[in-house]
């Protein structure tokens, strides 16, 4: 990658810049097509992902603020998703800022290790990104209604 003459910002650059975006063919994705709930949605391109054979794709980040606003992000692995939310298990022992942000998110029967905690966010939204080579990429927002069920937008394409 480099030449050795400690310009490594020019040269990693150069190299990003020529690594193909999107490569290979990218999936069809017509939102009004879409089911009235986001979890199906969500099963059927994670079933996709699999089957593609993807690595690791129930991995998820949760992302946090603490008092002052000062963000937090970690990696975990998508324990479960039903009509309830998206579970995750987050250590017993964690560090207190997350813990006050994972006290919003209601905390489910334990399914794993006793060291571990099992989590269900149940989320107010949903968004569906899908990645277009022209760049003209679909998004696709659920918003929960009043009556607890679901309304989709199309944000923009």
């Amino acid at each position: 990658m480099g030449d050795g003459d400690g310009d490594h910002g020019r040269t990693v650059s150069g190299w990003l810049r020529g690594i193909e975006v999107f490569a290979g063919p990218l999936p069809e994705f017509e939102p009004e097509r879409a089911p009235a709930h986001p979890v199906q949605l969500f099963l059927s391109w994670l079933s996709d992902a699999v089957a593609d054979g993807l690595r690791d794709p129930h991995a998820m980040t949760l992302s946090t603020v603490d008092e002052a606003g000062d963000p937090d992000a970690r990696v975990l692995i998508l324990k479960g998703v039903d009509g309830s939310g998206w579970q995750f298990a987050d250590p017993a022992e964690r560090d207190h800022a997350l813990a006050k942000s994972l006290a919003l998110i209601e905390q489910a029967p334990s399914l794993v290790d006793s060291a571990w905690t099992l989590y269900t966010l149940a989320p107010a939204e949903v968004e569906f990104w899908q990645a277009a080579k022209n760049r003209v990429h679909t998004r696709l927002r659920y918003e929960r209604t009043a009556d607890e069920g679901w309304e989709r937008f199309r944000l923009w394409s």
